[in-house]
C-alpha cells in the first residue's frame, strides 16, 4: 500500500496492484506512474501532511481543539439518544406491566415519581451520574427486579461508552 500526496497533503491510499494495474492511465490530468505516493498514510490526523518523512498533523491548534471540541459533542448527543431509547423502553415495560395488572396504578406512579432524577441523567446521556443517582434511590421503593432492571440497562451504556 501507498499514499498518494499532492502538494504534501494525503491524496488517497492504494495497494501496490492497483497502481501498477492503472499505471498507464490518466486520472484527474495526471498519469497514474506519475502521481508521487509515499508511505502509507493509517493515522486519524484532521489535517494529514507528510513532511518529506513521517505523517504529521498540519491542522492548527485552534482547528484540532475546534475539532476535539466538536467530537465530544458527537458523543453526548448519541449518548443523549441512546439514553432516551434505553429509558423509554424501560418506560414501555412500566406501562405493559400496568395494562397487564403486574402493577397497580398508584406503584406505577410511585416508580415514575422515584425516577425522576435516575431519567433526568439517563436520558441527559449522563450515564455514570445517573447509575450513582439509582443507587442512592436503592430498590425498596421500586423492588429489586425493577432496580435491577435499570441497573443493568445503565451499566450497559457505561460499558459501551466509556470502557471500550
Amino acid at each position: 500500500m501507498k499514499t498518494r500526496v499532492i502538494d504534501n497533503k494525503y491524496a488517497g491510499n492504494y495497494t501496490d496492484k492497483w497502481l501498477k494495474e492503472n499505471k498507464d492511465k490518466v486520472i484527474n490530468g495526471v498519469l497514474v506512474s506519475e502521481w508521487e505516493t509515499v508511505i502509507l498514510y493509517d493515522g486519524n490526523f484532521l489535517e494529514p501532511f507528510f513532511n518529506g518523512t513521517k505523517w504529521v498533523d498540519g491542522a492548527t491548534p485552534e482547528q484540532i481543539k475546534e475539532n476535539e471540541k466538536t467530537q465530544e459533542q458527537n458523543k453526548y448527543l448519541e449518548r443523549i439518544e441512546v439514553g432516551k431509547n434505553k429509558y423509554t423502553k424501560i418506560c414501555a415495560d412500566f406501562r405493559i406491566d400496568k395494562i397487564n395488572g403486574l402493577i397497580t396504578h398508584e406503584f406505577h406512579r410511585l416508580l415514575e415519581k422515584t425516577l425522576i432524577p435516575v431519567r433526568n441523567e439517563f436520558v441527559n446521556g449522563q450515564f455514570i451520574t445517573a447509575l450513582e443517582v439509582l443507587e442512592s434511590i436503592g430498590s425498596e421503593d421500586i423492588t429489586i427486579s425493577i432496580y435491577d432492571n435499570i441497573h443493568a440497562s445503565i451499566s450497559e451504556a457505561i460499558q459501551d461508552y466509556y470502557v471500550n
